[in-house]
């Protein structure tokens, strides 16, 4: 897939910007930055939309956006005024502005959204441009019953539960039930729950909102949402008409309203093309975010959309809020649920095997098994320890 722009192409496939034939060297999140505003091209791309879509999950100040826009503009040479390309919103945001043509690919489909996904849950986005990223191994079970779970377009409950302990390898899995999904048609969205004591309310579902969003033309949601779409953008500043939204004089009133644009936005998205939405990092969700999930857990109710919510055991048994979560939506039924455990001796061979490029003896294959309980992530830190120690 490439996008055209005055002189310039910009190739996906590569990571690489053209000036004609001439490539034009970009720092990773310069060109991530570049590319987001010439996929978002002609609209409004907030400061913040901009930060989550580039730096997902991690903390990051507002001028690290301003300065990879300044690096992009720079290697645009886009220095008159009214820019050519990029164009600064004082206090809002970024706008491209150019014209653009794209053409091979469409990523706007399949490979488009299973490359968001990924890259909110923390993963390169094409798991070829990283070698290490393709060693998943096992979970064959746990994957069919995901597969059957998306499968099951009955009025079911509509929650899937993933459970295990740090390491084991819950978010990995995510991206594999998220690849399953999109090859069975469905349009995969992602939001990860933050793990901090300052806590943003309704951050996952917010991720969530804004990938639905970024998937549909403006008209549809603006025809779904009718009046709420105000309601809408008091969560997501995006969406609105840039003046300033005033918030109803009642809270609880406010949350009613909020909850029911979002099940609007929900339902009409589900019209188009089933929905997959998965929560990681569950244990640590927000009171309001679990307040609005089980608002769209009734839109789910429906069967066009699934829910997965990935989570450390140990830690949402501590959490009252999650527990009490779980007790009005119980995923106690094997077909709704899965308990990542230990890789087994066989899996973990082929785990070990690949991390080392070659076949390892039974010997130090059956030692690793024993000191890591089969446990992937503490497998790869591990070998990781080995190879630098020679």
């Amino acid at each position: 897939m490439t996008f055209e722009f005055g002189c310039f192409r910009l190739d996906l496939v590569r990571d690489q910007l053209f000036r004609g034939s001439q490539p034009l060297h970009l720092r990773p999140k310069t060109f991530a930055v570049l590319r987001y505003l010439v996929e978002n091209a002609e609209r409004l791309v907030t400061k913040d939309e901009l930060l989550d879509a580039v730096w997902p999950g991690v903390a990051v100040n507002e001028e690290a956006a301003a300065r990879h826009v300044r690096e992009v503009r720079d290697a645009l040479g886009d220095r008159r005024k009214p820019p050519e390309y990029v164009e600064i919103v004082h206090r809002r945001g970024f706008r491209f502005v150019a014209s653009v043509r794209s053409s091979g690919k469409d990523t706007g489909g399949a490979f488009d959204h299973l490359g968001r996904a990924r890259a909110t849950l923390g993963l390169a986005p094409d798991p070829a441009t990283n070698p290490a990223d393709t060693s998943f191994v096992g979970r064959r079970r746990e994957l069919a019953t995901v597969r059957g779970f998306f499968a099951d377009d009955s009025p079911a409950p509509a929650l899937f539960a993933v459970a295990g302990e740090a390491g084991i390898g819950k978010t990995r899995f995510l991206a594999e039930c998220a690849a399953a999904a999109v090859d069975a048609g469905h349009a995969v969205h992602v939001g990860r729950c933050l793990e901090s004591e300052s806590q943003l309310p309704f951050w996952p579902c917010v991720q969530i909102i804004r990938s639905i969003v970024q998937d549909q033309p403006r008209s549809h949601v603006r025809s779904w949402l009718g009046p709420g779409l105000v309601d809408l953008a008091r969560l997501l500043p995006e969406i609105g008409d840039g003046g300033d939204i005033a918030p109803p004089p009642d809270p609880e009133q406010a949350r009613f309203r909020l909850f029911d644009s979002v099940a609007a936005l929900v339902r009409g998205a589900a019209g188009v093309q089933r929905l997959v939405l998965v929560f990681d990092d569950f244990h640590a969700a927000d009171s309001a975010s679990l307040l609005l999930l089980t608002t769209i857990l009734r839109e789910a109710s429906l069967g066009r959309v699934r829910i997965l919510a990935a989570y450390r055991e140990q830690e949402a048994r501590a959490s009252e809020r999650v527990r009490a979560f779980f007790a009005r939506h119980p995923c106690e039924d094997t077909s709704r649920s899965a308990v990542l455990g230990g890789l087994d001796e066989d899996e973990f061979s082929t785990l070990v095997g690949t991390l080392a490029g070659s076949d390892v003896d039974a010997e130090t294959v059956a030692a690793l098994h024993f000191r890591t309980n089969g446990n992937p992530y503490f497998c790869r830190e591990l070998w990781r320890h080995l190879v630098d120690d020679g």
